[in-house]
């Protein structure tokens, strides 16, 4: 399965909770910044712990990343976190799991990954 994000287009709720449904994680809608309760970004990486016991590996491409690379308090830096601390569980079982950014738009990354039906 896979996800795509245009990171120029996106806040830190449209990113999480979009993020959620196409990889169709188990507890969304995520809260980035909740009143009380765990933080919306652990319970994502929660679900891709799960989702890396079942699935036979994942994708998320952000697209247009470089501006959130700028911005020091920026969600890309949420998004690497969890990502590098679930990742163990991929690795455990030999599956594939990606984090890829592509820095500066690119038509031929919207072309591939935009069209492509939600976590197909």
């Amino acid at each position: 399965m896979f996800a795509y994000i245009d990171g120029s287009g996106v806040n830190e709720a449209e990113a999480l909770n979009s993020l959620g449904v196409q990889l169709k994680t188990d507890h969304p809608p995520y809260d980035p910044h909740p009143s009380n309760g765990i933080n919306g970004w652990y319970r994502f990486m929660d679900d891709l712990i799960t989702i890396g016991d079942r699935e036979a590996g994942m994708v998320i491409v952000v697209d247009n990343a470089a501006p959130l690379f700028a911005d020091p308090t920026s969600w890309v830096f949420e998004l690497i976190t969890v990502w590098v601390i679930q990742l163990r569980r991929w690795q455990q079982r030999g599956a594939p799991c990606h984090l890829a950014f592509q820095m500066d738009a690119d038509p031929a990354v919207t072309s591939i990954y935009a069209t492509v039906p939600n976590g197909s």
